[in-house]
């Protein structure tokens, strides 16, 4: 009795271990980043993220084969937001982090070099000519790195 007792105390530790390592997974690709206190989730709704960054540096519209109606692209200090229409409402397609005040969940940034970049998202990324990209579930997260390994572009793309 007390070994069937230690085998199921045993099978719950593991269980729960194994869950709280697939939670960090999951953390890892949620396609957020952050600008100050604003949180910008790739295919999030675009109101509430637009309206605490305030008004942009500059705006214009493109025509998008992907989606019915004009993309906006919201252009920032920091950052680069491009939007696109669903079921009536603008959802985030893209996110580009332009400098080291804005950065993705886990604390990578523009200045990051290419080894904090593996330490946060790990090794499974396909990579070309200094840009490395990450692929998730609903998004890509490209990082761009020039000669030194030095991050210089951030990009999370929805594959939408």
């Amino acid at each position: 009795m007390k070994r069937k007792l230690w085998v199921l105390l045993l099978t719950a530790v593991l269980f729960t271990s194994s869950f709280g390592i697939l939670t960090a997974w999951a953390a890892e690709a949620d396609g957020s980043s952050n600008v100050g206190d604003t949180e910008i989730s790739v295919n999030g709704e675009a109101a509430p993220v637009l309206a605490d960054l305030g008004k942009a540096d500059n705006f214009y519209e493109a025509e998008n084969c992907n989606y019915q109606g004009k993309e906006k692209i919201y252009v920032y200090k920091d950052v680069e937001i491009s939007v696109y229409p669903m079921d009536g409402v603008d959802c985030i397609s893209s996110v580009y982090l332009k400098t080291d005040a804005a950065q993705t969940a886990e604390g990578i940034s523009i200045g990051s070099d290419t080894a904090a970049m593996e330490e946060a998202y790990g090794e499974d990324y396909t990579e070309s000519k200094g840009v490395y990209a990450y692929q998730y579930d609903g998004f890509t997260l490209t990082f761009y790195t020039n000669r030194q390994g030095i991050i210089n572009g951030i990009e999370y793309t929805s594959v939408q």
